[in-house]
């Protein structure tokens, strides 16, 4: 229980990929040479620094970092009093350890003080108790955190909340919190520590209060406020003369001052102890009970008494039980007790001490640090005051460099640019006066600690995607990347709308049909234009969202992975062995018409990158296949869908656009065949188009996905996928049409109409569309152009159907609507009886709602001719 910890040792054993480390003063160069090599030579590629600002202008001015802002991200954190908690947080994806102590990152604190620490050892979700406590200790330190948001740059913040995303089981609020173990920490909400303290102690009569520290108040106002609350009946104070500091002459009233200049000497031979740093509580209730607290809180009143973050801001792992007086005996603090009392010359010494603290602590000049982000073009940072100067003068600092660069930095919208374009060496930090005072600027420079924190399962991604452009590419973990979107989705929230009008896209009038206001009248275009970019987006786990911001957002033409390994056989229909089990192939599923398949044959012999990455994606055809099937069977949730195909189709898009560009995929080769992209199309329309689930006229029950980004975003892909299908609104019969042709050439005229409604105005749905579809065809951009202008045709016929026939004169191949029931849709008008029609399914022939006919509004098939032309 009392080992000697081996920080060096812990990183050594793997299995972590981020740390994050609080402490209020620290030596740069032992944090850089040796902590943080050791973290990054282990693969802990994310790492974060936390320290007091102040102590981060010190450290800096004396020992400039070399690797701040491009290994690791150093934190000032500025509060009240002091930013003092010490902790070493290790986490990786199965486990994690926590260290609560009084060390500071010193050469001192951690080699030649006597420290004490806590260590807790986590082995993932399955530990409970060790996951409650790293969770407890996790969202004190995301506190912490949000109290410097108007601080500090959204950037750095992100970079402390995204230790999170390597370790999943530490987001989760665990409810297997320990009576017998506790962590006590300062908090923007929380009572004060002693007041944390007092709690887990409990109410039971209290025999003995031992206290041990380096660090007294003024007026030893906490050791007052122990004797009033606890009234111990004994109460020892542990100090070593030589080094605390407390003020000499204050005496209270059944407090025994001991010298324990001994406690935690190894060395017995009568060499001189090291400091005594270690900060500790111990009481032993009358029943026998013994509270143990350890951590980084001097016996101070900033350190204990003061609530929320008004003072110091503190961290202490308090235990109770038989494991508490164990710890205590072996640490020696219930000898404590039986220490000398304090002579003369000890108090002369601790005069000395109080003293010579009190005028360093007088002379020491304030500084003022700040964050400056830097890009691949520029530094930017901002600063408070008024009025601001339009130019400032700064000192850049780069590398090994002593003679800084002068660069002046331009007031831009309120921040300060510096241009880096004659800056031929990455600079590590800046300096400047202002207003009589000196700033030091730290620069991060975000994309490159972007590019380090990225978790195991992204690097893989990004190291897929890479090499996707050689002559190698490895589709197999591109492909297994992709499919750790289905995986990942299970993580995807599921709200439900609380809206009470139906919804239906339909409803809005197209820009062209706006009729004139007044001046205060906004057209539906910029309404439109002001709601892009405000949408929300589906959260899920942090893998997920990176995955899906890299292949709708950051790669145009790119899409993650996820497949077998070895290449599937398939039945005529185009299944696997796996799907071909209790498949029903009476069925009825969506015809289109053929196409030909533009995939030159290949050889099934070795492992051609083409071959491969056709089997390839007709796994993962495969997959999304399944999970519209799983969606009809009420296995997963819309929602679930939506990102899962936002996904896969992104990625079907990024192969699609490599094409012509790559040297594995040859001239009039596709990396997504034809066959793959139609059978596709298929299962969406069927699944998607109509019923309960159907997302071209959403029911009641799934409105709220229209606030989501992605939402648009597929349905756009899906525009794209009916594009690649050739889904083309057939203008005339052809000679001699079998009946089959018939069929046919029908059900594609009721998908085309069904897929333009699908847009319903939606800027963002059509922006997706033109770049998913402009990218690989601008030829295509026509066909988009007329499925636009087909949907505000029939948009506008919502506002305008008293000029239309009803259903009693319609022909064949006419659609049409219910006025009454518009969230119903366009569809193609069946006869349907002597007095009544109905409107068919989006892709078949069959009814599907049933009026009487002076109900229903035609739109004839000529006038849709005449708005496609």
């Amino acid at each position: 229980m009392t080992e000697r910890i081996s920080l060096l040792n812990e990183i050594r054993s793997g299995g972590y990929e981020a740390s994050l480390i609080t402490t209020f003063n620290a030596y740069l160069p032992f944090y850089e040479d040796v902590v943080l090599r050791h973290l990054m030579g282990s693969g802990i590629r994310h790492n974060v620094l936390m320290m007091d600002a102040t102590q981060v202008a010190i450290a800096v001015d004396q020992h400039p970092p070399y690797a701040a802002g491009r290994f690791y991200s150093l934190v000032p954190i500025k509060v009240s009093g002091a930013f003092h908690p010490k902790v070493i947080l290790l986490v990786g994806k199965n486990k994690g350890t926590l260290l609560v102590g009084s060390h500071n990152l010193t050469l001192s604190g951690f080699g030649y003080n006597r420290e004490l620490t806590n260590l807790i050892r986590c082995k993932g979700a399955e530990d409970a108790e060790g996951a409650a406590l790293l969770e407890s200790a996790w969202r004190c330190i995301l506190d912490w955190v949000e109290s410097q948001a108007t601080v500090l740059p959204d950037h750095l913040l992100a970079m402390i909340r995204k230790v999170e995303e390597f370790a999943p089981w530490l987001q989760a609020k665990s409810a297997a919190v320990s009576d017998q173990c506790r962590v006590l920490a300062t908090g923007q909400d929380a009572g004060s520590l002693w007041q944390q303290m007092a709690e887990f102690v409990g109410p039971s009569p209290v025999h003995r209060v031992t206290v041990s520290g380096a660090f007294f108040d003024a007026n030893l106002a906490f050791l007052a406020r122990i004797l009033e609350e606890l009234a111990p009946e004994e109460f020892f104070v542990g100090i070593d003369p030589k080094s605390v500091q407390m003020p000499a002459g204050k005496n209270l009233s059944g407090v025994s001052l001991v010298n324990c200049s001994g406690l935690g000497v190894a060395d017995k031979g009568g060499n001189q102890a090291s400091y005594l740093h270690a900060k500790s509580i111990l009481i032993e209730r009358q029943d026998g009970e013994t509270i143990l607290a350890v951590g980084s809180a001097n016996p101070s009143s900033p350190a204990w008494l003061a609530p929320g973050l008004a003072q110091n801001v503190e961290m202490m792992i308090a235990r109770k039980g038989a494991e508490a007086r164990t710890v205590a005996e072996e640490l020696g603090l219930t000898m404590v007790a039986s220490g000398p009392p304090l002579t003369e010359d000890d108090w002369q010494q601790i005069d000395e001490n109080w003293w010579r603290e009190v005028s360093d602590g007088a002379s020491q000049e304030s500084a003022q640090v700040i964050i400056a982000l830097a890009s691949e073009t520029d530094i930017r940072f901002r600063i408070s005051g008024d009025p601001l100067p339009a130019t400032i003068e700064c000192e850049l600092f780069a590398g090994a460099k002593h003679r800084p660069d002068i660069h002046p930095a331009t007031l831009v919208g309120g921040e300060y640019v510096l241009s880096t374009y004659d800056v031929s060496v990455a600079a590590s930090r800046l300096r400047f006066t202002f207003s009589g005072r000196t700033f030091t600027g730290l620069i991060q420079h975000v994309k490159q600690i972007e590019g380090l924190s990225r978790t195991t399962a992204q690097r893989r991604f990004n190291e897929a995607l890479e090499s996707l452009s050689t002559g190698t590419p490895n589709l197999d973990q591109f492909i297994e990347c992709v499919k750790d979107i289905i995986r990942l989705s299970d993580s995807v929230p599921t709200p439900k709308s609380t809206q009470k009008q139906a919804v239906h896209q339909g409803h809005d009038r197209p820009a062209d049909t706006q009729k004139e206001g007044g001046e205060l009248s906004i057209s539906q275009q910029e309404v439109a234009e002001q709601e892009r970019g405000r949408k929300q987006r589906m959260r899920g786990s942090d893998d997920l969202v990176y995955l899906l911001d890299v292949v709708l957002f950051y790669l145009r033409d790119e899409i993650p992975t996820g497949v077998d390994d070895t290449l599937e056989d398939r039945d005529a229909m185009g299944r696997s062995e796996e799907e071909q089990v209790d498949a029903d192939d009476d069925e009825p599923t969506i015809e289109l018409p053929p196409a030909m398949d533009l995939a030159q044959p290949s050889v099934r012999t070795g492992r051609d990158p083409l071959q491969v990455c056709h089997a390839k994606v007709g796994s993962l055809v495969d997959a999304a296949c399944g999970q519209l099937k799983a969606l009809h069977l009420g296995e997963i949730h819309l929602e679930q869908l939506v990102v899962i195909l936002a996904g896969i189709l992104a990625a079907l898009r990024l192969l699609r656009g490599l094409e012509g560009k790559v040297p594995w995929i040859g001239a009039g080769q596709t990396a997504f065949p034809p066959k793959e992209r139609r059978k596709l199309f298929s299962k969406i329309a069927e699944a998607l188009y109509d019923g309960k689930m159907s997302i071209v006229n959403l029911a009641l029950q799934h409105s709220h996905l229209t606030e989501f980004d992605e939402f648009s975003r597929v349905k756009g892909l899906i525009i794209w996928l009916a594009a690649e299908s050739d889904i083309q609104f057939a203008d005339q019969k052809p000679f001699n049409e079998s009946l089959e042709e018939c069929h046919v050439r029908r059900s594609v005229n009721r998908l085309y109409v069904a897929t333009a409604q699908m847009i319903g105005g939606d800027q963002d749905i059509i922006h997706e569309a033109r770049q998913s579809i402009g990218q690989l065809s601008l030829s295509k951009l026509e066909w988009l152009e007329k499925l636009q202008a087909l949907d505000d045709f029939i948009r506008g016929l919502y506002f305008e159907h008293g000029c239309l026939q009803d259903g009693g004169h319609s022909k064949a191949g006419d659609f049409g609507f219910n006025p009454a029931k518009s969230e119903l849709g366009t569809r193609e008008i069946l006869p349907y009886g002597r007095d009544k029609v109905a409107l068919s399914f989006h892709g078949s022939p069959e009814p599907r709602f049933v009026f009487p006919t002076a109900s229903i509004r035609t739109i004839s098939f000529g006038s849709i001719l005449r708005t496609l032309k």
